[in-house]
């Protein structure tokens, strides 16, 4: 047993990368699964609660895909890992057998010393895996679920990763040990090089040129690998960080443009303090009883409608009719174009809903839609949250929905922050016919930041007040900041993903470049000894890893953009921010790691030639 921890201290440097980059992958990957079981699962299981169905769709499918990669990545990470690690010991391998020790001798020095750094470093990552999701909920002030924290993923995560470090960390090992001394520690085998003769790079790129082309073609393998791994990396970066800047800026962009931007509420405070609160439970649940909208006293005065329209543009004046009804699914079908049979849709399901009556001139037609919204013509015809338009309906735009014996046709379906996308939207005048409520319980004024908000907002309340001191006027501004501010935080805190996927790649990579390096040692020794400057070596070594990042980079990137563009997000909203961050991710990013790669060859050219030429590693 003191064999395998001599040998893991005596090469400290390659100990503690391989452990910071298995536990980094660990940690990362549970953190993910912790944290998409408090708020990314838990948002599917809580979709009745808070957010919308159609938000909830894009954010659950954006959540699952950087999990997989973030565990595609980590895995990754630690086979490329393992593979380089236990490879460097193909020589020792060779060494022990060659003085006499027996291949199962020699197999199980080095296989106790994968076993230790393997439960070492999934241990320690397990541990911070935990404790980071401890912090990340108890300090981070974003609200997730208070569910008990799943032990069971510790188990699943540590269970995973071990597997991977025992059994692609043996394979090169059972191989070196059936193999002769001669063929453990002979430089061809090492690390996959393979013959150069075929190899001819043009003159005049220079000696530092060939030198670096040809230690990249040498070692095909690994430099393929690598670039796999790294552009999984880039993919996930991608996805995390623009794809989260654009599904922010996306969802955001849905639920200003809803109806909600600019409003103030004029109504009975007790109308109007229902509807804000229907519309703060997208971003905090609350429990909301039933209330009645349609109580005689709730009736606005026509005179206010009148009064507004002096100080206010007509088409910013939009009375509403809103109460809470239960309605019904109507089936419907459709005919197959191949077989021309008849496919039944739907059922006769049944849900609660906010019924809100608009004039449609009036309506907002803005914000993301399935269909249209309504039209000046329409008169049974209703536009259905999102949430509503997924519980109820199979297919919303071929169905219709019944409410006080009455079908409406479905013509569209809106994302929908006000009481959680379960709304309907029909024209005011046939609802007032079938309610009985002749007029109107809620006025939605819209008043821009062009207009001196604040001085118009003053001048409302004194218009409001002339015609009945029992009526209220509420700026919806706050409340609407707040659920924008919500889901800002939400994709913020699946953006921080990235850095936990980042750190394990740069030590991966440098764990590569330092064993890289450390193998072209002796090379570079010989090559100072007939005149090679250190600035050459540092050369050498900056373009291996351009030709790599650049490679990854390019692929990667390309990868996650797509991915984002076409799949996760719907119609996406890409802004200038959203175009420089994916700028600055291309450029930054890149720059940092291949700074970083440069630290090895830089500690070579810092010894003695002589240290270089005699030390074997």
């Amino acid at each position: 047993m003191s064999f395998p921890i001599t040998d893991l201290l005596r090469r400290r440097n390659q100990t503690v990368l391989a452990a910071l980059s298995i536990i980094m992958s660990v940690a990362s990957t549970l953190f993910l699964l912790l944290l998409s079981d408090q708020i990314g699962y838990g948002i599917t299981s809580t979709a009745s609660q808070i957010l919308t169905s159609g938000i909830n769709n894009v954010l659950s499918r954006f959540i699952v895909l950087v999990e997989v990669l973030v565990f595609v990545v980590g895995a990754v990470i630690v086979l490329f890992t393992i593979l380089i690690m236990m490879d460097q010991k193909k020589k020792d391998v060779g060494l022990i057998k060659a003085i006499g020790c027996q291949n199962t001798l020699a197999f199980s020095y080095f296989i106790i010393e994968l076993l230790v750094l393997s439960v070492i470093s999934c241990v320690a990552g397990i541990i911070i895996g935990f404790v980071s999701n401890w912090i990340f909920v108890n300090f981070s002030g974003f609200p997730v679920s208070t569910k008990s924290i799943n032990l069971w993923f510790g188990l699943l995560v540590f269970a995973l990763y071990f597997s991977i470090c025992i059994i692609f960390g043996a394979r090169p090992l059972l191989k070196s040990a059936r193999q002769s001394p001669v063929e453990a520690m002979s430089p061809i085998k090492y690390y996959g090089l393979i013959k150069t003769d075929t190899f001819k790079p043009v003159s005049k790129f220079g000696v530092t040129i060939k030198i670096a082309l040809r230690s990249l073609y040498r070692r095909q393998d690994t430099i393929l690998r690598l670039v796999v791994f790294m552009s999984m990396v880039f993919s996930l970066l991608t996805i995390s960080i623009a794809g989260g800047q654009i599904g922010s800026d996306t969802t955001q962009s849905w639920i200003t443009n809803s109806g909600t931007k600019d409003i103030v509420l004029i109504g009975h405070p007790e109308v109007v303090d229902q509807f804000e609160l229907v519309f703060s439970k997208f971003s905090e649940y609350k429990e909301s009883d039933s209330f009645d909208y349609l109580n005689p006293s709730f009736r606005i005065p026509d005179l206010a409608i009148r009064d507004l329209n002096m100080i206010l543009d007509a088409s910013d004046v939009e009375p509403r009719l809103i109460f809470s009804n239960h309605v019904h699914e109507i089936s419907n079908f459709t005919v197959d174009p191949e077989t021309m049979t008849t496919i039944p849709i739907g059922d006769r399901r049944e849900a609660e809903a906010l019924i809100i009556g608009v004039e449609p001139e009036k309506g907002s037609s803005e914000g993301y839609y399935e269909g249209r919204f309504l039209r000046a013509s329409d008169e049974w015809q209703a536009v259905v949250g999102d949430s509503l338009g997924q519980e109820i309906f199979d297919i919303p735009l071929v169905q219709s929905l019944e409410m006080n014996n009455r079908a409406f046709q479905i013509v569209g379906v809106r994302i929908d922050p006000i009481n959680n996308g379960r709304t309907v939207y029909v024209p005011i005048e046939p609802l007032q016919n079938i309610t009985g409520f002749y007029g109107f319980n809620l006025i939605a004024a819209r008043v821009d930041d062009s207009q001196n908000r604040e001085a118009t907002i003053i001048a409302v309340e004194e218009t409001i007040a002339k015609v009945s001191d029992k009526l209220a006027v509420r700026d919806l501004k706050k409340t609407l900041e707040a659920n924008t501010f919500y889901l800002d935080a939400l994709w913020s805190s699946i953006m921080v993903i990235s850095l936990f996927s980042l750190v394990p790649a740069i030590l991966c990579l440098l764990s590569y470049w330092y064993l890289l390096i450390e193998d072209q040692k002796r090379e570079f020794g010989i090559l100072r000894v007939i005149g090679l400057k250190p600035r050459n070596v540092i050369s050498i070594s900056s373009i291996q890893s351009a030709i790599v990042l650049i490679s990854s980079c390019s692929c990667g990137t390309s990868l996650g953009i797509v991915a984002t563009l076409l799949i996760l997000i719907p119609e996406p909203s890409i802004t200038s921010l959203t175009v420089l961050t994916v700028i600055a991710q291309v450029i930054l990013v890149p720059a940092a790691i291949f700074i970083m790669s440069l630290f090895p060859a830089k500690r070579i050219t810092d010894k003695p030639t002589i240290d270089n030429l005699n030390k074997i590693s």
